[in-house]
């Protein structure tokens, strides 16, 4: 729910989705109505045009590409619309105001940029995702792309199976990842899934209790280090509304089977949760089906008047089948198959991940104090047609953080430390006889340690205008101790990056927008997957990979207008990557990805949100992205597009609450991208269509009934998922067609 309340002329000014306010009291307003409905009339105006000129630039043409896309028009439509936010006064300054009732709230904090901001006065692009009630007990998303549809700049696509991981590139930070999630930092209430190296894995996120997702979307090693071109953090803990007992059952198309329960018990000292779940699918295509078990706990305690502790855990056990990518021919013969060499290994992967953490805040008079500390392990199985890849991995670490003020000016300086062990084997394959080998290629021990400091100030210039610097020292030590003695190398050795990211922005408050710009960094290390692959050589680290750097600069504006009931975002950024990461793939090697630094990228785009509660009962949302993102500084790829990044995506989408029946309409337009270096294989475009439809009251006793039905892909488009970037000819992933899933919610 959008949280933008009138607070003295004041709006909290985060971009969030779902349901907005309902406002509480009405009164009739002669005094400046005329003059506050033109200014909303215009605004309205504004915002139609500028997406009338959107959807004529979204349509197809020949396969279009930036070039003519952002119009002079366009330009100025965003402009005006700045203008009219600008020029658009709160309420109580042009008369009464038109809600009678004013409802105040504190102030939001951010906590994906670790509390160090809130979203009324935040200097960059944060943007919320906070599921109702209703959506989270009427929605069954089996992958987290199906619960995070909408936020502008971050395209999260699933594979179509589980074994690999989704895909997420924020502003094209992630291009190049062929599984799991590198260069975005992801938390999970609070406790970080990417590691130390950069990597994450988000097997460990259940879909179905993901109730709040903030999204900062632009470079961020100023909060938290390596692997931070973009955050996502997650949050599943219960909310004041969350039933006492929730149990779900549902299933759908190719095989799936969806159960769930969880528990809360409030108490005078805090709240207690319990959650479990498990999923399985067949898979539409061949060796492709999937299991998930998970749980989560928490508990939240206030210790004394000034102390609060917040506990939490999670926990997954993963068996899935990875049926690989295919090629052009491979998909119009047949786009059910598997990849002959991965179906013929039973390539997939079993998984057991879990980790524990405890976060203690405490209010001193003039500072307050706020310590994490968790620890977890990860155990993975993955047999591959390279190789059988196994590790245990140990992880864990602490971060804190002392925050306060000086006069008007508001500091916050912290450290943080982690480590990652992974205990390491590959195991041989004969890839022409398609069979494993009782032999080892490599039997290694990897260990990553970062530690950090940071410090950041809040710098009131005037009453409406406060400026923010920051910076961070990192280090982050990779070390390998090679215990693989048949081959008479020792390739243990060690590898050390550091890096300086500094930070600032200054924000404008005009009551009902904000109006910001920032300049931010980020770097990335390769990660311990990305530094072992060496080309020719079975083990040891690569000593020509270095981290690749990015600068960031963003302007934008964003707010809210009650009486219009509407809230907006707009953003223009531009990217500067250094030293780029780039994956390769040598014929005959199996599938297996090696990197490479090669020159530059340029990120270049505009990001656009615009949410509208027509009716009580009916809220609209549209989001679009159109990006810019291309090879720089090398004569081979110069002005080509970074492979699988779409120049364009546009979402919009209609939720409906009347009486018992709740519904929700989306529709989804994605353009065509790359999916390779050279741009010679091209993805086609798409657009999807979603329905979801429930029921929210239906009483047995005291129990309450919630059955539920969601049709996916309702038109049965055929089109490309995900891709294998620079994967030879393999590049294509084919995406599950037209789907059903229903089930029943009980609440108690």
């Amino acid at each position: 729910m959008y949280r933008a309340i009138l607070n003295s002329n004041r709006h909290s000014q985060g971009c969030h989705f779902e349901r907005m306010p309902t406002a509480v009291g009405r009164s009739r307003n002669t005094s400046g109505a005329t003059d506050e409905c033109t200014r909303v009339n215009l605004l309205i105006a504004a915002v139609l045009l500028l997406l009338g000129e959107i959807l004529r630039c979204f349509a197809p043409q020949n396969d279009r590409m930036w070039k003519g896309r952002f119009t002079p028009q366009l330009g100025l439509l965003i402009a005006l619309c700045v203008l009219v936010g600008t020029a658009l006064p709160a309420s109580a300054q042009t008369g009464s105001p038109v809600d009678s009732t004013v409802v105040q709230l504190p102030e939001i904090t951010v906590e994906a940029s670790r509390a160090t901001e809130t979203e009324g006065s935040a200097p960059f692009t944060v943007s919320t995702v906070e599921r109702t009630l209703n959506a989270q007990t009427l929605e069954a998303p089996v992958f987290l792309s199906d619960a995070l549809q909408g936020i502008p700049g971050v395209w999260l696509n699933d594979r179509g199976h589980f074994a690999v991981g989704e895909r997420l590139v924020v502003r094209g930070m992630g291009w190049r990842s062929p599984f799991g999630v590198r260069g975005i930092q992801v938390q999970l209430d609070g406790i970080p899934l990417t590691m130390p190296d950069g990597q994450a894995f988000l097997d460990i996120v259940d879909p179905l209790f993901v109730r709040n997702t903030e999204a900062v979307r632009g470079p961020s090693s100023l909060f938290w280090g390596n692997g931070s071109g973009g955050v996502l953090f997650l949050d599943t803990q219960p909310r004041a509304e969350t039933p006492a007992l929730t149990l779900r059952a549902g299933g759908g198309s190719h095989g799936l089977q969806q159960l769930a329960a969880e528990g809360v018990a409030r108490t005078e000292s805090g709240t207690w949760r319990v959650a479990v779940s498990d999923m399985r699918r067949d898979g539409f295509r061949d060796n492709s089906d999937g299991r998930f078990t998970r749980a989560l706990l928490s508990t939240e305690l206030d210790l004394a008047s000034r102390t609060q502790l917040n506990v939490v855990g999670a926990f997954v056990d993963q068996d899935a089948r990875n049926p690989g990518s295919l090629t052009a021919e491979e998909v119009d013969e047949d786009r059910t198959q598997a990849n002959t060499a991965f179906d013929a290994f039973n390539a997939g992967k079993q998984s057991t991940q879990a980790h524990l953490g405890a976060r203690v805040r405490h209010a001193f008079d003039t500072t307050t104090l706020d310590v994490t500390a968790f620890g977890g392990f990860r155990d993975l199985e993955n047999p591959l047609p390279f190789s059988l890849i196994a590790f245990d991995r140990l992880y864990g670490g602490a971060r804190t953080t002392l925050s306060g003020t000086a006069g008007a000016t508001e500091w916050n300086v912290g450290a943080d430390a982690m480590v990652q062990r992974d205990d390491r084997i590959n195991q041989a394959t004969d890839f022409a006889e398609r069979e494993f080998l009782d032999e080892l290629t490599l039997d290694q021990v990897e260990t990553v340690r970062s530690t950090s400091a940071f410090g950041y100030v809040r710098i009131p210039l005037t009453e409406r205008l406060r400026l923010t610097l920051g910076s961070r020292l990192d280090a982050v030590d990779f070390s390998l101790d090679d215990n693989f003695a048949s081959d008479g190398v020792d390739d243990s050795g060690e590898r050390t990056f550091a890096a300086v990211s500094p930070g600032a922005g200054v924000a404008y408050d005009t009551g009902p927008a904000l109006i910001f710009a920032n300049y931010n960094t980020a770097f990335e290390t390769p990660t311990t997957t990305e530094l072992v692959n060496r080309p020719g050589q079975p083990g040891g680290f690569n000593p020509e990979l270095e981290p690749q750097r990015t600068r960031g600069f963003e302007v934008g504006t964003r707010g809210a207008w009650t009486a219009a009931r509407l809230q907006f975002d707009v953003a223009l950024y531009q990217l500067w990557v250094e030293d780029r990461l780039v994956a390769f793939e040598i014929p005959n090697s199996g599938g297996r990805a090696y990197f490479q630094n090669v020159g530059k990228n340029t990120h270049r785009g505009m990001e656009l949100a615009v949410q509208w509660e027509a009716q009580p009962w009916l809220a609209l949302q549209t989001s679009y992205t159109a990006n810019r993102i291309v090879f720089d500084g090398t004569d081979a790829l110069d002005g080509n597009r970074v492979p699988g990044v779409p120049d364009q995506r546009f979402t919009a989408q209609a939720t409906a609450e009347r009486g018992p029946v709740w519904m929700r309409l989306s529709w989804t337009a994605v353009d065509s991208y790359f999916a390779n270096n050279a741009n010679t294989a091209r993805i086609d475009g798409y657009a999807l269509t979603d329905l979801r439809i429930g029921l929210t009251d239906t009483k047995l006793g005291q129990t309450t009934v919630r059955p539920y039905v969601e049709v996916g892909n309702a038109f049965d488009v055929s089109y490309i998922g995900s891709v294998s970037i620079n994967a030879n000819d393999n590049f294509y992933e084919p995406a599950v067609g037209r789907t059903v899933r229903a089930g029943v919610t009980a609440t108690l």
